[in-house]
This record gives structure tokens, sequence and C-alpha cells, in this order.
């Protein structure tokens, strides 16, 4: 049986996945000639990949792969001109690397299995190159990747320019989505379609947590970088049909800000958008709006909201105060995807179950 990376099994031809005779020559050249640009730094970042016990709701806990024993990883955070150091080890049970999604970088530093061998556990790796670009950026594993990345192996990489929009404050949100089994476990991989193309979950995270309601302060106007690392899960994404302006995609900064009530993500898309004000006291849904998929398949039916009034227990909050005072803030909602018949009058909000039935409302009230 051919392997889950053999890419002739997958029908694209022969496809040599190993480094060339001369790549540790051709690296330590890469190496060697990262400099960062005058009055810039070199910005050394010390990486870990790990088993830990991975907590993405109450309740819901199993063994995860975390960089650093985290999901998502560590946010780097560089400028243009800096070079970036990161000191790899992996303590996995299985080889892994780190690939950096979106950067324009020499090929010897890219993570991939073409230009690199793979770090083995109990091995290490340094990656060093300069940062060219400004935007929103991720890494993660470039090795049995489908796999690894649900386990948890991605974080966000932020460059700044010299110039920047100025708002009130910044979140980076990652995207995800993990298929758990009856037991709440990650469920078992199987079969070449999802090694290779990835598969769609039935929980879905935000920062690695599950459905989390997040926090900012009212009339204030934030800065979202958004990363979509689900592997399969293209995401429609609306903030409760509130208007919204698209400052940057994948390729940086826009000339001018453009305006939208909703922005669709592909699989490993960014956008940075600008959020707000909001109103002292409003609840809105996050939300992943139906769209049409491959061959006509209607996709994630828009989560119904929660009843006027109804508080939830939230999931991973946190307050954002950009003054350090107290301040009255909008409350964001992130409902979870319903599907057959828990779409007709059940929505999951902050990871509990709303309908009319008295027992889902008592139990509403039980996780308060």
């Amino acid at each position: 049986m051919p392997s889950p990376h053999d890419h002739a099994a997958h029908h694209h031809g022969p496809v040599v996945h190993e480094p060339s005779a001369d790549a540790r020559t051709v690296y330590q050249e890469a190496f060697d000639a990262a400099r960062p640009d005058s009055g810039r730094t070199v910005v050394a970042v010390e990486f870990e990949a790990r088993e830990f016990d991975w907590t993405i709701a109450p309740g819901a806990t199993f063994r995860g792969w975390g960089f650093n024993g985290q999901v998502p990883g560590p946010t780097i955070e560089a400028r243009v001109g800096d070079v970036l150091e990161v000191r790899f080890t992996n303590r996995l049970s299985e080889p892994t690397t780190l690939h950096w999604h979106g950067l324009r970088i020499p090929a010897p530093m890219d993570g991939t299995d073409m230009v690199q061998s793979p770090v083995k556990p109990g091995e290490s790796f340094t990656y060093r190159f300069r940062l060219p670009d400004a935007g929103t950026f991720w890494y993660h594993p470039h090795v049995n990747e489908s796999e690894q990345m649900e386990r948890g192996l991605y974080g966000a990489l932020i460059v700044r320019a010299a110039t920047e929009p100025v708002l009130d404050g910044e979140q980076v949100l990652i995207l995800d989505d993990l298929k758990l089994d009856s037991q709440g476990q990650m469920a078992t991989f199987g079969g070449l379609v999802q090694w290779h193309d990835g598969r769609e979950g039935n929980a879905r995270l935000v920062n690695g947590k599950r459905e989390p309601q997040l926090q900012i302060a009212a009339g204030q106007i934030e800065r979202w970088r958004i990363i979509n690392v689900s592997s399969a899960r293209y995401v429609r994404l609306s903030i409760g049909g509130a208007p919204f302006q698209i400052l940057g995609t994948d390729v940086g900064l826009l000339e001018a800000p453009v305006a939208a009530t909703e922005v669709l993500l592909a699989p490993a898309d960014r956008v940075e958008i600008a959020v707000g004000p909001f109103e002292a006291g409003e609840e809105l849904a996050i939300e992943g709006l139906a769209y049409w998929g491959f061959r006509g398949q209607r996709r994630d039916a828009p989560p119904r909201r929660s009843r006027e009034g109804r508080r939830v227990a939230g999931l991973g909050r946190r307050e954002l105060d950009v003054h350090g005072s107290p301040v009255s803030s909008a409350r964001l909602l992130f409902p979870g995807s319903r599907r057959g018949r828990e779409a007709a009058g059940v929505a999951l909000v902050g990871g509990c179950r709303q309908s009319s039935s008295e027992k889902h409302d008592q139990d509403c009230l039980d996780a308060r």
C-alpha cells in the first residue's frame, strides 16, 4: 500500500520527497546570508514540539501536540528587516518540520521535505531568515501535516511595517476545527483522502478553545488578524451581519480598506479586519454562514442566535482593555455549527445547548 506521502499514489506524478545532495551547503549559505537591516535586530525564539494535556473546554481534555506545550503556539512578533532565528527541538514520537506559511524566504528554511530532512525525535534544527514583508503569517509542520496540525501544531507570525494602521486594540484569532469521537477524544485519522486532503471536524475552535466568548471595550475599533488553519473547512465569516473594514489579506495591507459584512476564508487563508465600534452590552455572534461548496453542496447552516437576555457560560473568556481600567464591553459569541435535526430548534452558544425544551434551558442555567 502506498504511504500517505507518496504523491504518485495521488496521481500527481512522481515527486521525490527528499532534499538534494548539496542541501547542507545550501542551508549554511542561507543561514550565513540572513542579516538584519540597519537598525533592525535578530528575533531569537526557542521552540519545542511536545505532547501535553490540551483542554479545549471545561471537562474536555485530551493529549495534544503543541509548540512549547500550548495551542496555538506562541505568537511571534517582528518587524520588516528583522531576522527571525528559531531554534527548534522535536520532542514528539515522529519526525516533523516547521513551515512558514506565506513568507518569501530562502528554500532551505521553508520547512518542506523537498528541501529539508525532517527533524527526527530528539533532534534540533535552526531556522534563520530575514523577514522581507509585513503581514499576518503562520507556521505549521510540513510532515504528516493534516494530522499534526489537527493535533495542535500551528501558530501565528506577525510582521509589522514601519507604518501601520493605528487602532484601539488588536487581536489574533486562529480558527480551527477538530473531529472528536463519541468519547470526546480526537478521532483516528484514516485513509489516503484524510491524510492528503484533511477533514472537517465537529468541534470548532478559536485560539485553541471550543466556541469561546471574547469581550472588547465598547466604543472602540480593533484590528483583528484572522487565520483559518483548518485543513478542509471553509469559513464564511460574519459578525452578526455588522459591517467591518477589510484592511489586508494574504498579500498584506490593501491600498485602501474595503467595506464588507462577510468574508470567505479558505483553509490557510488570512484576513485583517477593523471591527467596531459596538455599544455597551451589545451581543453579536461571530458566525460561519452557509456557503455553496464542492459540487453545489450547501455547507455550514448559519447558527441561530440565543434568546434575548439569556446569558450563558463563556469558554475561554478574556477582557480586553487597552487603557488598563474597567470598561463596559460588547460580547462577541462564537456559536457552534449545527447539522441535521439540531438545526431545527437548538443553538449551540458558548458550549451550552438552548432550545424550547425545559431540560435544555435548565442545562444552560446550571452551566452558569
